[in-house]
C-alpha cells in the first residue's frame, strides 16, 4: 500500500556531509565537482504492465571531468561511492508520494538498502569498481499501476586519498517520458532543470 506521507522534492539531494580526510602531509586536500555518471533504463518504453522488469544500469567511469576546469581526475580505488535513488507515483501537481512498495527489487551489480530517512521511497545504493567504471544495476518489477519517477541522486561524498568529489549523475535515455512530469507534478508547467536531468518517468498498466 503506498503510504500518504508526501514528498514536495521530487528530486530532492541528500544533505552534502563534509567528511575530513587524513593525508600525507604534502598531499592537497582538494574538493572536486565532477562530471559525469550516466544512467540507462531499458526497456525504453513509457508504459509497463505489472509484472515486467525495468532495469536500471548506473556507470561513472574512473575518469571524469573537472565541472570547473575540465581537467581529468582518476577516481578508481575512491570510496563512499554511494547515492540515493528516490521512487515516487506521480499523483497530483507538486506531490509526490514515496513508492518503493510499489515495486520488488532484483540486484545484479552493486548492492542497495532501504534509505532509514524516508523508508517509503529511497534506496541508498552502493556502486562496485569494474572494469574501468563504478557499476549499479538494479531491475524494478512493479506490482502496482500508476504513474511513476525514479530518480537517481548525485553522490556527494566520493573520496580518493587527499581529495573529496562530488559526482554529477544524469538520466541518458533519449526520451525520459518527462510529459508524465510536467502534465502532473507541474500541472502542465515546464520542469525545472535538475528534473529534467534527474527523472526517468513511466506508466504501469
Amino acid at each position: 500500500m503506498v503510504t500518504d506521507k508526501k514528498y514536495n522534492w521530487p528530486s530532492f539531494l541528500s544533505l552534502v556531509i563534509i567528511l575530513q580526510i587524513s593525508c600525507h602531509p604534502n598531499c592537497y586536500l582538494g574538493k572536486y565537482n565532477l562530471v559525469k555518471g550516466s544512467a540507462l533504463f531499458y526497456p525504453q518504453t513509457d508504459s509497463l504492465h505489472v509484472g515486467d522488469t525495468l532495469w536500471m544500469n548506473i556507470k561513472i567511469p574512473i575518469t571524469l571531468k573537472s565541472a570547473v576546469d575540465s581537467s581529468l581526475v582518476n577516481i578508481s580505488g575512491a570510496s563512499g561511492m554511494a547515492t540515493d535513488v528516490l521512487v515516487t507515483i506521480l499523483a497530483k501537481p507538486n506531490t509526490s508520494i514515496g513508492a518503493l512498495d510499489s515495486f520488488s527489487r532484483v540486484s545484479q551489480t552493486g548492492s542497495f538498502a532501504i534509505n532509514n530517512s524516508a523508508p517509503d521511497a529511497s534506496l541508498v545504493i552502493q556502486f562496485t569498481e569494474q572494469a574501468g567504471s563504478f557499476v549499479f544495476t538494479l531491475g524494478w518489477i512493479p506490482l502496482k499501476s500508476g504513474i511513476y519517477a525514479i530518480i537517481p541522486h548525485d553522490i556527494f561524498r566520493g573520496e580518493k586519498k587527499c581529495f573529496t568529489a562530488s559526482i554529477q549523475i544524469q538520466v541518458e535515455n533519449a526520451d525520459q517520458h518527462l510529459h508524465y512530469l510536467r502534465d502532473i507534478y507541474y500541472d502542465g508547467n515546464p520542469i525545472a532543470l535538475i528534473d529534467s536531468l534527474h527523472n526517468y518517468c513511466f506508466k504501469v498498466y
